[in-house]
């Protein structure tokens, strides 16, 4: 019979296993931990540049960068909209699509709605003084890091009918699925809502007069447009990973075999169509005919420490694995009900760092209709 003390340890290294196997397939997603109750709030940083372009000065807001991040106790005032001088006032007209990008986000998150524009180059004459370029930073809530709490019991009755392992072992291995599966429900959960306006039909499409996208299509389109948003950024993307509908892979491969591999709960595929790895879900996480894109190091996770030490000063210990424990277990014998109990905390939330990096497209039939 397995001790209390070791069932606690199996479970909580079985969890961080899984994780370690799922950062492992997501490439470069980075973990960052935070105190409970910490408001995680994206930061909307802007850059006032200030130059001279030898002639009148046009007045624009510099485009925001969003970022999560959590409360750091600095007096942080909204961010104030002032005149920048341009030199090529007509690449403003290019942020129509940023524009209404970022208010179909703002929309269905229903968070901050940021405003956009381009700058051009400075041009200071020999020997001026440089006007500085200010920086400030616009905080805006986005939640809270919780701490969710679970807890599973197995009567005396159901050890005595199907025995320890049966009773015990395998509903704990169902109870960690399940734990982890929370994680990831509301990660997909994030992605469809972040999804940035579908790309519409191709320009060939177009001119055809075929209003059609097929899903080898949305995979490539979501993929260049993810790129695309990155390099408008002048940000590095390592990998990007791709999110899809498991039966719109084996439709489109028919009878051509391909190696699908599971890890986490999670069916994938890896070097796929320029995706480092497509990951392959249920309808009831991404419908049929939607694609998903961001870049791996897009993705972040904040999480609390089960063992903090407050709780363990209000008696309530729990074990942990490794030097980042993303789940606490306790198990427990409860002789006033004659039932085996176990407990589980964890405070974990995953999102992607820049929202216009999570990229949507549809596949469109015939009739040009998604």
């Amino acid at each position: 019979m397995m001790d209390v003390g070791v069932r606690e340890v199996d479970f909580v290294t079985q969890f961080s296993k899984n994780w370690d196997a799922l950062s492992d397939i997501l490439g470069t997603m980075r973990l960052i931990r935070k105190e409970p109750g910490t408001t995680l709030k994206y930061r909307v940083a802007t850059v006032q540049l200030l130059g001279q372009n030898g002639g009148g000065e046009n007045p624009v807001t510099i485009k925001p960068i969003m970022r999560p991040g959590e409360t750091s106790g600095e007096n942080s005032d909204s961010t104030s909209e002032e005149s920048v001088s341009l030199q090529d006032t007509n690449t403003i007209q290019n942020n129509t699509s940023y524009e209404n990008s970022y208010k179909a986000i703002a929309e269905r998150l229903q968070k901050y709605n940021p405003k956009y524009a381009t700058f051009g180059r400075s041009n200071v004459p020999e020997g001026s003084v440089i006007p500085y370029s200010w920086g400030t930073v616009a905080e805006v809530p986005f939640g809270e890091l919780t701490v969710d709490k679970y807890a599973k019991a197995v009567s005396l009755e159901s050890i005595n009918s199907y025995g320890y392992d049966i009773a015990v072992q395998e509903t704990d291995n169902e109870f960690l699925n399940e734990l982890q599966g929370m994680v990831l429900t509301d990660f997909y959960a994030f992605l469809r809502a972040c999804g940035s306006a579908d790309g519409g039909v191709t320009e060939e499409a177009e001119e055809s007069g075929e209003k059609t996208k097929t899903w080898q299509q949305c995979l490539a389109l979501a993929r260049g447009r993810c790129l695309n948003e990155f390099m408008k950024m002048r940000r590095t993307v390592t990998d990007v990973i791709g999110f899809a509908n498991i039966m719109d892979l084996y439709t489109y491969l028919g009878d051509a075999p391909i190696t699908v591999q599971t890890a986490f709960g999670l069916s994938y595929v890896q070097n796929f169509m320029g995706y480092s790895t497509l990951l392959l879900l249920s309808d009831n996480e991404i419908p049929q005919g939607t694609v998903l894109a961001t870049p791996a190091n897009n993705i972040v996770l904040y999480y609390c420490d089960p063992s903090h030490s407050e709780f363990a000063r209000a008696g309530l210990q729990y074990t942990v694995d490794g030097d980042t424990p993303l789940i606490g277990f306790h198990t427990q014998g409860n002789y006033n009900t004659a039932v085996s109990e176990c407990f589980a905390i964890m405070g974990m939330t995953m999102i992607c760092e820049f929202v216009d990096g999570v990229i949507e497209e549809k596949v469109v039939d015939s009739g040009g209709e998604e």
